[in-house]
């Protein structure tokens, strides 16, 4: 029974998070429609902000009202690892995509990097690392 119960609220949280998707993603089309932003900015912006609060918001909440200095370590540890952890697995995912779709004939293999963007990328990455370090 117990096996019946936990595989049926697996299944309807799975429903439930399906739709808060849907509801969150035309959501954000409609706001960036009434604010005639670009599907850029709708995005890169809007919906990065809103995907990325929950992971930001449970770091924040244990190192301002975690019970211990442990708790507050972690938070931290939590923000300032997530970049770390995203570009480890995110451009080594890119790189192999970058050869699977080349070896379809899907695109081309090489591989053009615009150097100013990602320089002042790093940039500010670095200079807002650094602050959140000293902090």
């Amino acid at each position: 029974m117990t096996v019946l119960l936990y595989s049926l609220l697996f299944l309807v949280s799975v429903a439930v998070t399906l739709g808060a998707c849907t509801l969150f993603t035309n959501a954000i089309e409609w706001l960036g429609k009434r604010f005639d932003l670009s599907e850029g900015a709708v995005g890169g912006v809007l919906a990065a902000i809103g995907t990325t609060l929950p992971e930001t918001s449970i770091p924040i909440i244990a190192i301002f009202f975690g019970a211990s200095r442990a708790e507050a370590e972690v938070g931290l540890g939590a923000i300032l690892g997530a970049p770390f952890m995203l570009s480890t697995l995110v451009i080594p995912i890119l790189a192999i995509l970058l050869v699977v779709y080349a070896g379809l004939g899907k695109r081309t293999a090489a591989f053009r990097l615009n150097y100013r963007d990602v320089k002042g990328d790093l940039s500010f990455f670095v200079v807002a690392y650094s602050a959140a370090l000293a902090c």
